[in-house]
């Protein structure tokens, strides 16, 4: 298995420093009266929406490159998983058999995504079992996405729900920026909760390959 966990953490990272970068002259003595006339709270709070689905996006061809390589017979940890019917005998045709003639599949949804695993590969395969015991934290995380994508009611009541979840409160708009902005602490560090669900998605990546 090529180092994928390793490529997507230096690319989330990439996306997470965009939002940092925001902060630090708007807290600067020196210079933050001047930017926080032009890089207004509503701005900063669209570029933390902007880094996440960002994030969001490389999480999800992660994933769809680590299946498609798990479907090659590639290995992990000296492990293979073993495809229900037969390795595929490239990249090309093992997307094939993964997407069976759909245009595109939801890899945002943990919960299609553990489907997937186990329609492909044997019980107890890793990539189930992995996101699986992640399955409510990358629902709620997922939410947040769907919010930023969407504007509809259905996306602000899921990203609400994924807020009580997460926080144990809800935020003025439904807005993804606020909350994102927003301290966690994590590792005994304090965080946006921007940085943390990104060294979440991490976490869960380096369980899955290099």
């Amino acid at each position: 298995m090529p180092p994928l966990a390793t490529k997507f953490r230096a690319s989330v990272s990439l996306a997470i420093q965009i939002a940092s970068i925001c902060e630090r002259p708007r807290t600067n003595s020196f210079i933050g009266r001047q930017v926080r006339t032009e890089l207004t709270v509503s701005r900063t709070s669209l570029i933390y929406e902007l880094a996440y689905l960002r994030t969001f996006n490389l999480w999800e061809i992660f994933l769809e490159d680590t299946f498609i390589r798990y479907l090659c017979g590639y290995r992990f940890r000296g492990l293979a998983e073993t495809p229900i019917t037969s390795f595929a005998t490239s990249m090309a045709s093992a997307r094939t058999v993964i997407y069976a003639g759909r245009s595109f599949l939801l890899w945002h949804n943990p919960t299609t995504v553990v489907r997937l695993a186990n329609q492909h590969f044997n019980h107890g395969n890793r990539p189930a079992l992995v996101i699986g015991s992640m399955l409510a934290d990358i629902e709620a995380y997922a939410s947040i996405r769907h919010r930023i994508a969407h504007d509809h009611l259905d996306a602000k009541v899921k990203f609400d729900q994924a807020c009580m979840r997460l926080t144990s409160r809800r935020f003025p708009g439904s807005r993804p920026g606020i909350m994102l902005r927003d301290r966690s602490t994590y590792g005994g560090t304090n965080l946006t909760w921007l940085e943390r669900i990104s060294l979440e998605l991490c976490a869960v990546a380096t369980q899955l390959a290099p």
